[in-house]
């Protein structure tokens, strides 16, 4: 169970895998097709767990291409989440009215209730119905499990200048701008900085309400839906509104519809309208009469979170199965009767995730009759209900138009209505005692396209609490698990103008179609281009080149291949794809090394000493083992005879940059001396050196001097020529600070034994010294 806590993969992030090519450059223009950066990935997957949606969907271009559960398909929403999934949420309720139309204000009192009260005395036969008399705070905190804290104010009712119908999608926003900024004019919102909870900037929650006559004639702006919030400007205030809804509110004394309220702030949650899944008519959803919260609805049906919505908003905790062959048994509780999280509300079946891309796999959850409308039905609708999320796809297995991205495993195919809808049949397609769900049932556990998933499920037993379930994967090493494997680059370094290549090979029992495997792919990139090409098929391998050419722009440049471009295919249509590969990178550097002298260009050097270096190094701004490609040639110089030499220093680069050669002036005087001194060993003495010059020196030149602590001294000596050598000379064995001792005893309390000390001293001791003694009796000892 290894994996049952790793709790948000990503399951949203939806990436076509092909061979995809990473640049990291220091150009200045960088472009990808699509992206398989395990870094970029781990940042998604960050920013997703904080609910940071709308940063990802503006910062990362995979989010603006593809399939993204954060992006309505028509646009309303904009990809980006204003009403945070948990913690403290502060709502804004706005009720228009039209001219002509007035309303009463006696209705605020009406709506508070209806999205705010506490009713102590609300009758629980009606809890999960369609007449529950619970507030929309009351719902979110029951089916979030606490995590959701819904407040909020109701604003005096706003009357608009003009007619419904003069309002449009055009100027709608125009509309909610003069309201809000109406609010803050006259002291009624002082600060709309307290309806953004998380601090984003962003007005929690905007519902608008306005009253429907139909003797009215309403624009197109008008209907239950989740807007843009684009353009709204508060004066005054620099809060922004990202999302708001508008509803109709009947104003009679019915009330709020709790459901309609709950679909569109899940718009604002981020949640997508799921009509798709089994089509609409009349007031029927996909699970018939449940209420499902995303589905189509009357208004009047109750509210019902399934398991996947309850995941994306952080409302519960899944067991994420590990991928093996072990299965086991568990408990999977109805989530109206769980108070905790310390219960399992759903399973999640997902094949392999670190081969397969996390946008497809299924979830279980207890689904019982506490959501059927019909409280007259019997204990017998209840079972486990199985989903099929595939984010990546639409309904029809396309990627057209990002719904049906979540539909139920109908276990006995569902069923046609009156209407022609395909419609999910309770009980009959609910998972009961004794049923399985494997690849060898009817409907099986392969994915759409017939990937094996090799998910399991049996229902072993079920009360009115929770579904005793045995779960996990059968038969994993079905398929063998491809290998791609990548060579290094042809050349570690090169010059802009240069050719890379890198070969590839993949290895399977079994292949299927080349271009499946391998897809050409380009990288723009200032002035650099990458094919692939020259796929072989032999014995099982295909092997393929990547070459990057006209190259420009310094920088590192690598790629990564893997993921779904690389199936293994076997005769039964099973898949299973490669682990991802990542490429060892190559420089493109135009940039010549530098050379630094350490010290003086010009050096005065001893007749006959050995010579050593004054110190000289390379650098550069890619090569990372410049240093050990400095060359030093010295095949010039002769201690043992006077005269003036030059040493050249030179480097040269991993892409062949070559160093502007840098010289040192050696002075070779003819002068040397002899050195000795009076002790060579430690000693706690002074120590005296003499020096023996080679040659006559002038007069008064010193040539003795005695050391009293260790430390330098130099010597300045010069021939009756008036060449000068500057001798250094050092002593470091003088010590004559006495050593100091810790003392450590065999014991320090009353003892009829004998008593060992030890010393420690604090540097080392003559051999002789007595670093241990034992008492027999009471005394002292030095």
């Amino acid at each position: 169970m290894f994996m049952k806590y790793i709790k948000n993969i990503v399951f949203m992030i939806v990436l076509l895998f092909a061979c995809v090519f990473t640049v990291n450059s220091y150009a200045e223009e960088s472009s990808f097709q699509c992206n398989t950066n395990p870094e970029l990935i781990q940042d998604m997957n960050s920013a997703l767990l904080q609910k940071k949606i709308r940063e990802l969907n503006r910062e990362y271009s995979p989010w603006d291409s593809e399939i993204s559960l954060f992006s309505d398909f028509n646009g309303f929403v904009n990809g980006g989440i204003t009403m945070p999934s948990t913690g403290n949420v502060r709502a804004l309720i706005v009720q228009l009215e039209f001219p002509e139309h007035p309303l009463s204000d006696g209705l605020l009192n009406t709506l508070y209730d209806d999205f705010f009260g506490v009713h102590k005395n609300a009758d629980p036969s009606k809890f999960f119905t369609f007449n529950d008399e619970r507030s929309v705070s009351e719902l979110y905190k029951v089916h979030s499990n606490g995590k959701l804290n819904f407040t909020g104010d109701v604003m005096p009712i706003y009357r608009t200048k003009e007619f419904p119908s003069y309002y449009t999608v055009n100027n709608i926003n125009q509309l909610m701008s003069e309201i809000l900024s109406h609010y803050k004019r006259e002291g009624i919102v002082d600060d709309y900085s307290k309806y953004d909870s998380n601090k984003d900037g962003y007005i929690d929650s905007l519902i608008v309400l306005y009253p429907f006559y139909p003797d009215l004639e309403y624009g197109n702006a008008w209907g239950s839906h989740a807007g843009s919030g684009s353009g709204i400007i508060i004066e005054g205030d620099p809060i922004k509104v990202d999302s708001f809804v508008t509803m109709n509110n009947s104003v009679t004394s019915e009330g709020v519809s709790t459901h309609t309220v709950l679909h569109e702030c899940g718009h604002l949650m981020g949640l997508l309208d799921n009509y798709n899944v089994g089509g609409v008519s009349g007031n029927s959803c996909t699970l018939t009469g449940t209420g499902e919260i995303m589905t189509a609805g009357s208004g009047s049906e109750k509210c019902y979170f399934n398991a996947y919505y309850r995941y994306l908003l952080d409302w519960i905790e899944p067991t994420i199965l590990p991928y093996n062959d072990d299965l086991e048994t568990m408990d999977l509780c109805a989530y109206e009767n769980t108070d905790d999280n310390n219960t399992e509300q759903a399973i999640i079946f997902i094949p392999d995730y670190e081969i397969l891309p996390f946008t497809e796999f299924y979830i279980a959850e207890y689904y019982t009759s506490f959501h059927i409308q019909n409280t007259s039905l019997e204990d017998k609708y209840r079972g486990v209900l199985m989903w099929h999320v595939n984010s990546k796809q639409s309904y029809n297995g396309t990627v057209a138009d990002k719904t049906g991205y979540l539909k139920p495993v109908y276990k006995n195919g569902g069923t046609y209505d009156n209407y022609g809808s395909f419609m999910y049949d309770i009980p009959n397609d609910l998972y009961i005692k004794d049923d399985e769900f494997s690849a060898e049932t009817t409907p099986s556990s392969n994915f759409y396209d017939d990937v094996y998933t090799g998910a399991y499920m049996k229902v072993l037993d079920m009360d009115s609490d929770k579904a005793t379930v045995q779960v996990g994967f059968v038969n994993t090493d079905i398929i063998k698990q491809p290998t791609i494997s990548v060579s290094s680059p042809s050349k570690k370094a090169v010059k802009s103008g240069s050719k890379v290549f890198y070969t590839l090979k993949y290895d399977a029992d079994e292949l299927g179609d080349s271009t499946d495997i391998f897809r050409d792919v380009t990288v723009n990139k200032t002035g650099t281009a990458t094919t692939l090409h020259g796929v072989n098929y032999k014995d099982g391998t295909l092997s393929a080149t990547v070459e990057f050419n006209s190259i420009k722009g310094e920088g590192t440049i690598g790629f990564t291949i893997g993921g779904k471009s690389a199936w293994n295919v076997s005769s039964t249509g099973l898949k299973k794809c490669a682990s991802s590969v990542i490429s060892e990178t190559f420089y493109v550097d135009d940039t010549s090394p530098e050379i630094v002298f350490d010290n003086d260009e010009e050096i005065i050097w001893e007749l006959g000493a050995e010579y050593v270096d004054s110190g000289a190094r390379a650098t550069d701004n890619l090569d990372p083992n410049i240093e050990s490609k400095l060359v030093v040639d010295t095949s010039a110089l002769n201690v043992n005879k006077a005269g003036t030499y030059q040493i050249k220093y030179n480097a040269t680069d991993h892409a062949g940059n070559i160093a502007e050669q840098k010289v040192r002036t050696v002075k070779v005087i003819p002068i040397s001396a002899n050195v000795e001194y009076s002790e060579t060993k430690l000693t706690n003495q002074n120590v005296t050196v003499t020096l023996t010059p080679s040659v006559q020196l002038v007069t008064n030149t010193e040539l003795t001097y005695t050391f009293t602590e260790n430390g330098e001294h130099t010597f300045t000596l010069t021939d009756l020529e008036g060449n000068t050598l500057n001798k250094t000379v050092k002593v470091d064995w003088i010590d004559k600070e006495p050593p100091t001792a810790e003392l450590s005893y065999s014991t320090t309390k009353f003892t009829n034994k004998d008593v060992k000390v030890t010393v420690t001293p604090s540097e080392a001791v003559t051999e002789d010294t007595e670093l241990s003694y034992t008492f027999t009796e009471n005394g002292s000892h030095t």
